[in-house]
């Protein structure tokens, strides 16, 4: 599946996954999403990603070490309904910093945590929200965090894989873990529960923007 160039084309494909029709296989995220992948046409390795918070987060929590990082791919993320909210980071190598960069792998469900053994400063560069129906880019490398700032929100994620760009994650000078954690399984019945209420909240914002207009 190609990205969408329209909101119908994201509904269609919202029902076909709620269908059974594409196969779906989801974890608890240890950033606090159940995250999903959609197995277009049978393809375990399909770039294509829901992540989904039925509660609102703490904006307090963004930007806390071991949640600030970047990704080995660009990627863009429409937002099915709820809100987003991003921050954007300037991450420097300096020889006395006050955290350090640790190279992360997250491969089916399981995040593995390797010291690089180089310290960093951080710097807070944008803050974006991110409302229903919009959409937007990160590309790789670029450090970041997002939480969900609204109960029942969802996103739907493409992702374009850059090989030569290390998946990095920001944690305290005093980390010493190597870590490899598995992530919860979610079940079948919880996702299609979840895409369909994504789809039934996505039905009434459509009905009352509809009697607004």
């Amino acid at each position: 599946m190609k990205v969408p160039s329209v909101q119908g084309e994201i509904d269609s494909f919202l029902t076909s996954c709620a269908n059974g029709i594409i196969p779906l296989k989801g974890w608890i995220h240890p950033l606090g999403f159940v995250h999903v992948k959609a197995l277009v046409n049978g393809n375990d390795d399909s770039k294509i990603r829901f992540r989904f918070w039925e509660t609102g987060m703490d904006p307090a929590v963004i930007g806390k070490l071991d949640r600030i990082h970047n990704h080995a791919f660009d990627f863009t993320s429409f937002i099915l309904c709820g809100a987003i909210l991003e921050k954007r980071y300037e991450v420097l190598p300096a020889s006395v910093g006050s955290h350090h960069i640790w190279e992360v792998d997250n491969l089916g469900g399981r995040s593995t945590l390797r010291k690089t053994g180089v310290a960093c400063n951080v710097r807070e560069v944008e803050s974006i929200s991110h409302i229903s129906k919009a959409s937007y880019t990160l590309a790789a490398g670029i450090y970041h965090d997002a939480v969900a700032v609204k109960n029942c929100t969802a996103t739907l994620v493409f992702e374009t894989p850059q090989p030569e760009i290390a998946s990095l994650v920001i944690c305290d000078k005093q980390t010493k873990r190597i870590a490899s954690n598995p992530w919860p399984d979610v079940s079948r019945e919880t996702i299609i529960s979840l895409i369909r209420k994504v789809i039934g909240k996505r039905t009434m914002e459509c009905g009352q923007a509809q009697m607004r207009g």
